[in-house]
């Protein structure tokens, strides 16, 4: 196995300088926001084989430090360009924003997936808020403005309500009274 030494490729001969390799490999595989398991599966290598290659326990050979580097650049180019998504029409990125959810929805919470899903989504969100749009099943419809409307009339309403904002309860009425005539004698006396 060879490892990028400076401008030259060397073979690791000491236990330290296999755990250097295995370092360089584990930054590879966390560059590309990768797990070991997914980085195994895509390289074709059994998943203990990978924890070992990232471990410095055992040296890896040129061929999965040149597909690592290969997969590195890939989810490189996969990452969200802000400056590519300026040129897209409101469908199309409305179509880049279900896409990166469905994505997001079909991996778990705490994968790296989930993470690369969730970082496409928040540029393509900055997107629309440069815009100043929203995506149409984030935009209300004329009937849920209305709704919205009369639900924030509504609640104005209860909360000018002293009965209401004091929860309504017996003792925190005659609390409500009690400082009512108190702020009454204060304005008068």
């Amino acid at each position: 196995m060879l490892i990028p030494d400076a401008k030259s490729w060397k073979r690791p001969t000491t236990k330290q300088e296999r755990k250097e390799a295995g370092a360089m490999l584990q930054a590879l595989v966390d560059d590309a926001m990768l797990t070991q398991a997914e980085a195994a599966d895509l390289l074709g290598v059994n998943h203990r084989t990978m924890t070992r290659y990232l471990l410095g326990q055992t040296a890896y050979p040129y061929c999965v430090w040149f597909a690592m580097l290969v997969l590195q650049e890939q989810k490189a180019a996969e990452r969200p360009n802000p400056g590519s998504l300026r040129y897209l029409t409101f469908e199309d990125l409305t179509l880049e924003l279900h896409k990166w959810r469905d994505a997001q929805s079909r991996c778990g919470n705490a994968s790296r997936a989930y993470a690369r899903a969730a970082e496409h989504l928040r540029t393509i969100h900055e997107e629309f808020t440069r815009r100043g749009e929203k995506p149409h099943d984030m935009r209300a419809t004329p009937e849920q403005e209305d709704a919205s409307a009369r639900r924030r009339a509504g609640a104005h309403k209860a909360w000018s309500n002293p009965t209401f904002r004091a929860g309504a309860s017996e003792r925190a009425l005659r609390a409500a009274a009690t400082r009512r005539l108190r702020k009454q004698s204060r304005q008068t006396g």
